[in-house]
């Protein structure tokens, strides 16, 4: 009975503990018309500090008064050890999320209208800055940033072309609630020798967090993974950018050697470009020829890519991850299952949910 009362006890507190954040706290980017990262300083969530070595997976929700003062919405958190905020990834797929939109754009567009333009500001150290060179690995070239972050669409040298909107930071014009974090049982991904994450649109951000995690502590005795497998589509092409600080990160570290990403464009674009040339989907140059990476046309191969993971039959536990949609999800799963059963290792699987 006591243990029931606490459960209890502790269930209502979550629900109404809220941090409010006031008006300019948070701070947004646009990525696409489909798409905005909130950037959350992590003195507002629970559990999360510079130092924490805990494996960042975790759930906050988000009430906004301006959208409705009884409704939250639940977001997955992606956290890179350090930082001094955590990044949430808003999709455009409900009412909730459609009128954050609105808010959020109207703020945009009033500052364009007002003749200010919109604040430069890079958002995660991604995009880069006027005369910064942009010397893009295997290019040779030294080239200058355009206004409002163009890039060069030449046939030799073509980057994402942005507008004046896309992936700039502006601070949000009023208070956001912000609820208790719930930990996911992604946290034990990594008692597992080899790992493999797929993800669908937002569902990249708790991949971040784990990627980070992954990198940190590759050479340590912390976790018992020594191979990340990392699939991700979406059909917004700057979207690929929030990868950027993170793949920096790993380039350059022994990680590197122990990891495959593989991106996925499912939008109307042109994409043979940066089938051959992935690096160019960001605007930084890597410390080294990020030969971890690839970059296709079309949806996860889930075949392909589960016979990859298998390739080394002789791992003692396998763990997966997919985070997107539902279809996605339980293809997926269904794929791994059914390739792990003709090969006779299905009590080598261990599947993780983010249990939103």
């Amino acid at each position: 009975m006591t243990a029931l009362c606490l459960y209890g006890v502790d269930r209502i507190v979550r629900i109404f503990y809220f941090k409010k954040a006031s008006e300019g706290q948070v701070k947004f980017t646009k990525w696409s018309e489909n798409v905005i990262e909130l950037k959350v300083p992590i003195k507002y969530l629970s559990g999360y500090n510079k130092d924490s070595s805990s494996v960042p997976s975790k759930i906050t929700s988000l009430v906004v008064r301006k959208i409705s003062s009884l409704q939250s919405h639940p977001f997955d958190i992606s956290y890179q050890k350090g930082n001094d905020y955590a990044s949430l990834f808003v999709a455009k797929s409900g009412k909730w999320t459609s009128d954050l939109f609105k808010h959020l754009e109207s703020e945009l567009n009033s500052e364009s209208e007002k003749g200010k333009g919109v604040d430069q500001t890079n958002i995660s150290n991604h995009l880069s800055k006027p005369s910064q060179n942009l010397s893009i690995l295997g290019t040779g070239k030294n080239e200058e940033s355009k206004g409002d972050h163009e890039y060069s669409n030449s046939k030799e040298d073509r980057s994402i072309r942005s507008s004046s909107t896309i992936g700039v930071e502006k601070k949000i014009p009023f208070s956001i609630l912000i609820s208790f974090t719930y930990d996911t049982n992604l946290k034990y991904i990594f008692e597992n020798q080899a790992v493999s994450l797929v993800a669908g649109g937002t569902g990249i951000s708790p991949m971040i967090s784990l990627l980070n995690y992954y990198i940190l502590n590759y050479s340590t005795k912390k976790i018992k993974t020594n191979s990340l497998y990392l699939a991700w589509s979406t059909k917004d092409l700057n979207f690929f950018r929030v990868l950027e600080e993170i793949l920096i990160k790993a380039s350059s570290t022994n990680a590197a050697e122990s990891i495959s990403i593989q991106l996925c464009y499912t939008g109307q674009e042109s994409f043979e470009f940066y089938e051959s040339n992935p690096s160019k989907l960001f605007s930084t140059e890597f410390n080294q020829r990020p030969d971890f990476i690839s970059a296709k046309k079309g949806r996860i191969d889930y075949e392909a890519q589960i016979s990859e993971v298998f390739e080394d039959e002789t791992v003692p536990c396998y763990g997966f991850a997919a985070i997107g949609n539902q279809n996605l999800c339980e293809s997926y799963e269904n794929a791994v299952g059914k390739m792990a059963k003709e090969k006779g290792i299905s009590n080598k699987i261990n599947f993780y949910y983010n249990n939103r």
